[in-house]
């Protein structure tokens, strides 16, 4: 597995339960922001790297039966994946980063995939920051270059041609 999702009292510091996952996808969502243990941040200004923080320890409606507390589900990495895809829910638009780091393990931005008009494109990263972008229908096999991420406006990355929306975004472990 490579994940362990764990419950936990953090007043206690005790371990309520644990269980493995070999789910690599992570959702962004506006309820994923809300039910977030950890505070502070503007869900419409915020880093991708503070969303990721947050998706990963997540305040639950149980109580600790010791201290009668609000308990927490935390997400613990067990082997660090070479792809993280993150899936991004309609109304939650996080602050592209080209570098995260998730448990002192960096991850570089490495594509995005679009969806709109019943059809799927997609742009990818390489690791000098040269973003490329792929549709099967116009660009048929090829990758038109569209510049690099040092001098692009990361805020173009939301959209691609034809209004496709940015649904899911890549990083790569770095190391």
């Amino acid at each position: 597995p490579f994940i362990n999702w764990i419950h936990e009292c953090p007043h206690c510091k005790i371990m309520l339960d644990e269980r493995s996952s070999n789910s690599l996808l992570w959702y962004l969502s506006k309820p994923s922001w809300k039910d977030s243990a950890v505070t502070g941040g503007d869900m419409r200004s915020a880093p991708m790297s503070l969303w990721i923080n947050k998706i990963r320890n997540c305040k639950i409606q149980r109580i600790c039966a010791r201290c009668t507390r609000n308990t927490v589900k935390r997400m613990a990495i067990t082997t660090p994946p070479a792809f993280i895809p993150i899936v991004i829910q309609e109304g939650v638009k996080p602050i592209i980063e080209r570098f995260v780091v998730v448990d002192d393990i960096p991850y570089r931005l490495c594509g995005i995939i679009y969806f709109g008009g019943a059809h799927w494109t997609s742009r990818i990263v390489d690791a000098d920051g040269n973003i490329w972008y792929h549709d099967g229908i116009t660009t048929k096999s090829r990758c038109d270059y569209e510049g690099n991420l040092d001098v692009y406006n990361i805020k173009n990355l939301w959209k691609a041609k034809q209004n496709r929306t940015c649904s899911i975004i890549l990083y790569t472990n770095t190391v």
